[in-house]
């Protein structure tokens, strides 16, 4: 049987060969007080503003893919 149709084989192999990788430093989040929202939708344009001040002050590595993850969201609309 092949590796990759044995579910025990694979985690055997899995298990031998551990692969950590680091995640990038996060850019800081801004401070923001507690809110109540009338509605889900304006919860969710708060949100979506948030997501974007983010992005806007995340590290050239992080801001690039943010924006290629925003461009992606938006042409789904």
């Amino acid at each position: 049987m092949k590796i990759s149709n044995d579910y025990r084989a694979k985690v055997r192999l899995w298990a031998r060969q551990p692969r950590v990788v680091a995640l990038p430093p996060s850019p800081p989040l801004p401070k923001f007080p507690a809110q109540r929202f009338r509605t889900h939708q304006e919860m969710n344009h708060w949100k979506e503003a948030l997501v974007r001040e983010i992005a806007r002050n995340a590290p050239p590595k992080c801001a690039a893919t943010a924006e290629s993850r925003d461009l992606a969201a938006d042409s789904t609309v």
